[in-house]
Parts: structure tokens; C-alpha cells; sequence
């Protein structure tokens, strides 16, 4: 099981609101809604189930940074190869 998230609408931050699901019963009901209090702006929201990320999906979709990364050409650099 994992849980679902959803963004809020108001502020566009990644949402928590408390919903657990496994993959196949998220497929079977994503075109179904939730209506939760938003965590983030406190207001009542209406999220289409299909549009939540799993917390497992969502934490390894992030960019994590490396030492030898350069973001201002977008690529990594790498050592040069001596023989």
C-alpha cells in the first residue's frame, strides 16, 4: 500500500491527504474523485483519483543532484578517460 498525492490546486504543493491505495485498486477506481481539506491552503478540494501520484513514484521521480552534475549546461560532466 501506498500513499496517494495530490496537488493543491490554490498553491500547486504536493499533497498528503491521508489516502492509502495499492496500484491495482488506484486503476480500477482513477476515475473516481476524493474530496479532502487541503493540508496546504485549508480549503475543501475535489481531486480526480487518476491525477494522484504514489509516494514512491513521486520520491523517485525527483531530481536528486550529484556532486559532478553541472546545472548550468544541463548535462553531466564527466572525468576525463586517461589510458
Amino acid at each position: 500500500m501506498e500513499r496517494l498525492l495530490f496537488v493543491c490546486p490554490s498553491t500547486g504543493q504536493g499533497v498528503d491527504v491521508g489516502i492509502e491505495s495499492d496500484i491495482g485498486t488506484l486503476l480500477r477506481i482513477r476515475r473516481n474523485t476524493v474530496c479532502a481539506k487541503c493540508p496546504a491552503c485549508g480549503q475543501m478540494h475535489e481531486w480526480r483519483v487518476g491525477d494522484a501520484r504514489l509516494t514512491r513514484a513521486a520520491e523517485s521521480s525527483e531530481i536528486r543532484p550529484t556532486p559532478d552534475h553541472n546545472p548550468d549546461r544541463g548535462a553531466r560532466a564527466n572525468p576525463p578517460i586517461t589510458a
